[in-house]
């Protein structure tokens, strides 16, 4: 006696919809003309044979995207589509990895130095002061002088570095009434005593005294931009005093480097309120470090899929005549945009594997960088089938005009969140 799955399944309706069959699948639900009444093996050997064709389209995919510039999106738009896998669903899954890695990166390469809310910044400062009082013996003028003839002699032919020591322990950058780096100076010139009359330059020393100058440029700055915003002073203290390493933090204080320059010789006497917002915002981002990047990254995917259709309408704008519908734009768009943040998932893994070979690392990102340049231009090219002159003019306007819509909204993001944290 046979059982009903061994039995062949001929019918000639589908048991799905009910509409006649005209082949292996229902023509209009697209069931297959089989039953799931069969043996377990032979279940789990459809399992198997469903996960290799899934995995043969997105290597499909991958390759085409990668290796034929433009051709995904062409075969979408000639209605080839049944080798591959779908635009939104590549789109969506390689940006959600793109930005799930940022986010754990960023957060990792960056320090919250905010714990609790700055509430009274002037009761917090007096106690710091008065703590530093008990803690840091005063120079006089004749010991600061002692000690630096003393470093002369430890930095030898480093006239820079000697100068240095003098702005710093004379003050002549910014008056400090309890200065930590004058005084990490100061021990390290009573460690190095024994040195003083040996001639031998010592490079500790130097890079000390360095640090402590860049340091000072820095306080002037905070001082001079942030005279009537205790708030922000002591944020921007805190960064300046923090030795925790961190991306945003660093960027800050380069900021801050580059403002001294800028300002130092006009005696910061042209400050236009413009750069103390941006100063400002730029400091709150970095104090609240990891709250920042996570709100950042956290919004930036819902941001880029709401930019597509601008990136589309201006595609659109430059490829008018063209008579490609705007709907096979669209999938080019999210094409090209896949291949940027696989590209880029791929700069990231490699940089944090070369993390001890920066060089190297840098060299991967330069590459990676251009080579989606070139295959963006080369799709654009091959998809809208323009000459090289006129899909060079037209890929330097969409670059310049999507650039400055993709700044801008990172700029309003960061002001939006900046001012949120601070509110």
């Amino acid at each position: 006696m046979t059982t009903s799955e061994q039995q062949p399944h001929n019918d000639t309706k589908c048991d799905n919809c009910g509409e006649e069959l005209l082949g292996a699948f229902c023509w209009v639900c697209g069931q297959k003309d089989t039953h799931y009444n069969r043996s377990v093996f032979k279940v789990i050997g459809d399992f198997f044979k469903e996960m290799f064709d899934v995995d043969s389209r997105v290597f499909t995919t991958l390759s085409t995207l990668f290796f034929r510039p433009g051709k995904l999106s062409i075969q979408f738009r000639d209605n080839k589509r049944a080798s591959y896998v779908t635009p939104i669903r590549l789109y969506l899954f390689s940006s959600l990895v793109f930005f799930f890695l940022v986010a754990i990166t960023s957060r990792s390469q960056n320090v919250q130095l905010a714990t609790d809310r700055l509430v009274d910044t002037t009761e917090t400062t007096q106690m710091e002061s008065s703590q530093m009082r008990e803690e840091t013996p005063s120079r006089t003028q004749e010991e600061i002088d002692e000690y630096l003839t003393s470093i002369r002699s430890l930095v030898r032919v480093q006239e820079d570095a000697f100068e240095s020591a003098k702005n710093v322990l004379k003050g002549r950058i910014v008056t400090l009434e309890n200065d930590p780096w004058s005084e990490r100076i100061f021990e390290r010139t009573d460690y190095l005593q024994d040195l003083v009359s040996r001639g031998v330059s010592d490079w500790g020393l130097i890079e000390e005294i360095q640090s402590a100058e860049e340091a000072h440029r820095r306080l002037r700055v905070l001082y001079e931009f942030f005279q009537e915003d205790s708030v922000t002073l002591e944020m921007g203290k805190e960064i300046v005093k923090s030795r925790e390493r961190g991306q945003l933090l660093t960027a800050t204080k380069l900021v801050l480097s580059d403002r001294y320059r800028e300002h130092a010789d006009s005696e910061f006497a042209n400050i236009s309120a413009l750069e103390i917002y941006f100063l400002r915002l730029e400091i709150a981002a970095a104090y609240n470090g990891k709250d920042f990047v996570e709100e950042m990254a956290e919004s930036l995917p819902l941001m880029m899929f709401v930019l597509l259709p601008i990136f589309v309408s201006v595609l659109s704008l430059l490829n008018l005549g063209k008579g490609i519908r705007v709907v096979f734009q669209l999938i080019f768009a999210m094409h090209i945009h896949a291949l940027a943040f696989i590209t880029l998932t791929v700069s990231i893994l490699l940089s944090l594997l070369l993390t001890n070979i920066p060089i190297a690392g840098l060299i991967t990102t330069l590459v990676l960088t251009l080579f989606i340049v070139v295959h963006v231009y080369l799709s654009f090219k091959n998809f809208y089938g323009s000459g090289h002159i006129i899909s060079l003019i037209k890929f330097f306007v969409l670059t310049i005009v999507y650039g400055v819509v993709l700044s801008v909204s990172v700029l309003a993001m960061v002001v939006f969140f900046t001012l949120m944290s601070n509110a």
